[in-house]
Parts: structure tokens; sequence; C-alpha cells
């Protein structure tokens, strides 16, 4: 199958196609059970990584993802649930962190400039 060939730079591209994505990777999910990587997808639906994430972006919650692949939320053992959750929590605290230390270091520049 050959590559998906779309701009999915633009936000009006991926609002659109998005959730066509989603909606394909977890139909494909559905047939084949377990995890799948970023090249299955590639090689089964013709997804670039950049689709591959937009489908997992846009699919309400339902895919998870790790080191494995992606799988349906709904396939996950409690393991592997704990694990997934583990690691949203740690994405959210990570990404809290940045967003304090740009806020701080964005006030510190402004305050700086105006006593300069």
């Amino acid at each position: 199958m050959t590559q998906l060939t779309l701009d999915l730079s633009r936000k009006s591209t991926r609002k659109r196609v998005g959730p066509e994505l989603a909606r394909r990777m977890i139909a494909l999910l559905f047939v084949t059970g377990g995890w799948l990587t970023r090249e299955d997808f590639r090689r089964q639906l013709g997804l670039n990584d950049r689709a591959v994430r937009l489908g997992r972006e846009c699919s309400h919650g339902r895919l998870a993802y790790g080191q494995r692949g992606i799988k349906l939320l709904r396939d996950l053992t409690l393991e592997e649930w704990k694990e997934y959750e583990g690691r949203l929590s740690a994405d959210v605290k990570a990404a809290t962190e940045r967003r304090l230390q740009a806020i701080n270091r964005y006030h510190k520049q402004q305050y700086m400039e105006k006593i300069a």
C-alpha cells in the first residue's frame, strides 16, 4: 500500500482527516488485537508516523500507546493500564513543569527589561 500523503501541518486538514485516521486504526486493532507498531500501521494502512500520531490523538482516549506500540484501551490488562496511566501522569507532570519554567523565565525577562 502506498504512503498516505496529506499536508498534516495544516490545522484544517488535521481536523478533517484525524477522526478518519483514528477510525481506521481502531478498526485494524479490532481485527488484529494486541499491540501494533507504527511500522504495522504503515505497512497495513499506508500511514506515516505523523498520521499515526494524529490518529492516536483523535481517538478520544480509545488508543493506548507505549514502548510496544498502540493497543485498544479496552484490551489493556490491569498491569498495562497501570503502566499507561502512570506514563500519562508523568507526561502531564513534565509538561506542567516546562510550562512553569517558561512562565517564570518570561516574567523574569520582562522584569529585567523594565529595570534596565
